[in-house]
């Protein structure tokens, strides 16, 4: 088996291996799997050939993949109370803390409450 990038750029990956373009790999009859690394967001076009060895038969099939941009912003997010134990009925202070750990968004927090102590973000 082999393939060919028709439109696009990537990797084809075996394992940790990257398969070289327009060159014949022995594949497993039956199940195996490789993989595709994109290296920029498009529409990747592969063509793979495989060949029958004995009889040199080839069949191609084109597959698509649309590669789209990766998340512009990641966040990590903690709520630490100010207190580890309180009496029932008493206030604990709450710090929320955000941190973007990826990408540079602005954003908004939004919390409600209830009267039994249950917090939603």
């Amino acid at each position: 088996m082999k393939y060919e990038i028709i439109n696009g750029n990537g990797n084809v990956i075996d394992g940790s291996s990257t398969q070289l373009v327009n060159t014949y790999y022995n594949v497993n009859t039956g199940a195996y799997s490789w993989g595709f690394e994109a290296i920029n967001n498009a529409n990747v076009e592969l063509l793979f050939t495989a060949r029958n060895m004995t009889t040199n038969m080839e069949h191609s099939q084109t597959v698509s993949i649309t590669v789209n941009e990766p998340p512009v912003s990641e966040f990590t997010f903690s709520a630490i109370g100010s207190v580890n134990n309180e009496t029932i009925g008493q206030q604990v202070p709450v710090n929320f803390n955000i941190t973007e750990t990826v990408g540079n968004s602005t954003y908004t927090m939004v919390f409600t409450t209830t009267s039994t102590g249950d917090i939603e973000l």
